[in-house]
């Protein structure tokens, strides 16, 4: 595909749905609906992935650092409805999936996804739809990750997520696929263990798979943290594993609730800049801190340094955290962004570091190279990328400092986004108790077509979000 077509034209055209064109879609809906928009021109999306594969092969991390601030650039512009970002215009994986509770169960699903989400695309979706929020679903892919998230559960979160999927991803994961063995809903957990089954018992564990997704196709994972409606609050704020004290909980390990930095964020002030750092423990009762936090290190931040929006009953419900109600801020951040530009997609994790004077020299990235034109409050993030598992042989590590760092998921802060998501996978049901889970650790790069450990699992084409099906 040429970098000029819009995405959604492309696609229409490979389903002839091409009266949802992303070109044709009004700027608008009516009656406050929301129309999801495509990624804008003019930032090189999509990048063909001949060209990308020529970064990887030359290690010219300057080519991909600048792609990844283009994707994060783009996506960033102004959708011209309620003052959202385009990628808060995307679908949500309520409305492909199927709508989620609190801890990932799914409550109920769209008889005709499809129909569904084409009706979205032409007419939109409410906003409040659009952001429905949850207990990270991806500490439970491991049994120890299921423990632990039920017992987060109980107690409620200081973090949560949701999940946004461009018009291109949409579709196609609405679509069911036609194969030589039957036709399959990947959107649904027992269709897709049947479409793993289907495959004759000499299939390549290459072969085995979902076709791939388009390569306009996006995914994304909105991380969000909470600020009280009225009064500055403490929001973790990551400064490497250098600022964390195991001891506080060994439980939990490097997470949140061991950082010993919090940024106090000022929920009045809308000011874009104005991030300090105090020299001397803010006056107790002046600011509120989730109980479940041990931070003895402070910042102060205007929350307009912050994407942020005031969350509904049903979003504030979704922290299962007594502390937090409706009216209450959600704040990003951090989020995963992949792109299927290139077979095994483009990877990035863009997370809160504020100002340049502040950022960790730890990492796992930095917010060298962003654009002069990138606005506020996007620049207040660094960014991490993984295009390939390894650099000169050595094995590049990527990670969310507030979902990786979970004690549910091993090895986080020594992973890279690829890896992990390669294991995403599906087995036939009965075939095994559960997909195949993230690598034990990341000091070698995985082979996606190793009989000895995907077996007879369906690879969900780097996907854990169809892969999590199996799970609701």
């Amino acid at each position: 595909m040429k970098a000029g077509i819009q995405p959604g034209r492309a696609l229409c055209m490979a389903l002839a749905f091409c009266g949802l064109a992303a070109a044709s879609l009004p700027a608008a809906a009516a009656d406050g609906l929301v129309i999801p928009q495509p990624m804008p021109g003019g930032f090189n999306f999509p990048t063909p992935g001949y060209v990308i594969g020529q970064w990887v092969d030359a290690n010219d991390q300057t080519a991909i650092t600048g792609h990844g601030w283009e994707i994060w650039q783009a996506m960033t512009q102004p959708s011209g409805q309620n003052n959202l970002p385009v990628w808060d215009s995307w679908v949500s994986e309520a409305q492909i999936f199927g709508q989620t509770g609190p801890t990932g169960t799914k409550a109920a699903a769209e008889a005709d996804a499809l129909g569904a989400v084409r009706g979205q695309l032409e007419r939109g979706v409410a906003l409040p739809q659009l952001r429905p929020l949850r207990i990270p679903r991806q500490f439970s892919h491991t049994p120890h990750g299921r423990n632990a998230l039920a017992a987060t559960a109980s107690q409620g979160s200081v973090i949560v997520e949701t999940e946004r999927f461009n018009d291109a991803t949409a579709i196609f994961v609405s679509t069911p696929q036609v194969t030589p063995y039957g036709t399959f809903k990947v959107n649904n957990g027992s269709s897709l263990q049947a479409y793993a089954a289907a495959f004759p018992a000499n299939t390549s564990t290459g072969a085995r798979a979902v076709r791939d997704f388009p390569e306009t196709g996006m995914e994304t994972k909105p991380v969000f943290g909470y600020v009280k409606a009225t009064t500055p609050t403490a929001v973790p704020y990551w400064q490497g594993t250098g600022a964390v004290n195991t001891d506080n909980n060994p439980a939990q390990g490097y997470y949140v609730q061991n950082w010993n930095d919090c940024v106090i964020v000022d929920p009045s002030n809308t000011a874009t800049s104005g991030m300090t750092k105090l020299s001397a423990a803010p006056t107790p009762g002046s600011f509120f801190q989730d109980p479940q936090l041990s931070c003895s290190s402070y910042y102060t931040a205007p929350i307009g340094m912050f994407y942020a929006f005031a969350m509904t009953a049903a979003q504030a419900q979704g922290f299962a955290n007594a502390n937090v109600a409706a009216g209450d801020m959600a704040v990003l951040v951090a989020m995963h962004v992949s792109t299927k530009e290139q077979d095994p997609w483009t990877w990035q994790t863009f997370y809160w570091q504020g100002t340049s004077e502040f950022e960790t020299s730890e990492g796992p990235g930095s917010m060298t190279g962003q654009p002069a034109a990138l606005a506020a409050p996007w620049n207040a993030y660094a960014m991490c990328t993984a295009y390939s598992q390894q650099v000169n042989g050595q094995m590049l590590v990527c990670y969310n400092p507030y979902l990786e760092t979970n004690p549910g998921i091993p090895s986080g802060i020594t992973s890279n986004c690829m890896t992990c998501h390669g294991m995403a996978a599906v087995y036939p049901a009965g075939s095994q108790s559960q997909t195949p889970s993230y690598p034990a650790n990341y000091d070698q790069p995985v082979a996606f077509d190793d009989p000895a450990l995907f077996g007879n699992a369906m690879k969900t084409d780097f996907s854990w979000s169809m892969a999590d099906q199996v799970f609701d």
